[in-house]
């Protein structure tokens, strides 16, 4: 999921923002390589990129949801400081309350 770039990400330009994306799904296909490994069959694991922009992660992974409903969602979360969390927010408990009914596994990187 793209959230939509910084502007200093877009003085980057379209170069950077390529990469960014390739970069994604190649974590994206390691990451099903992974939970395939230990036992997932392969058919029950689905991936997908989104290059259409989102004010927020947690926006675009709502409107995926929307347009096809999972039973799991997966998330990496990266350890913010309290003050990070009350600006920014908190995309897990955001995700928790908004999809309710499917599960929403939180993996701390």
């Amino acid at each position: 999921m793209l959230r939509k770039p910084a502007a200093g990400e877009k003085l980057l330009g379209p170069d950077y923002l390529n990469q960014e994306i390739d970069r994604l799904s190649s974590m994206l296909h390691q990451t099903k390589e992974k939970l395939v490994q230990s036992g997932i069959a392969p058919t029950a694991v689905e991936i997908e990129l989104t290059t259409q922009p989102f004010t927020t992660v947690t926006d675009g992974i709502i409107d995926q949801y929307n347009k096809k409903p999972y039973r799991m969602v997966v998330i990496g979360r990266k350890k913010k400081s309290k003050s990070e969390e009350f600006v920014l927010g908190d995309v897990s408990v955001k995700l928790i309350r908004a999809l309710e009914g499917t599960a929403v596994l939180v993996v701390k990187s």
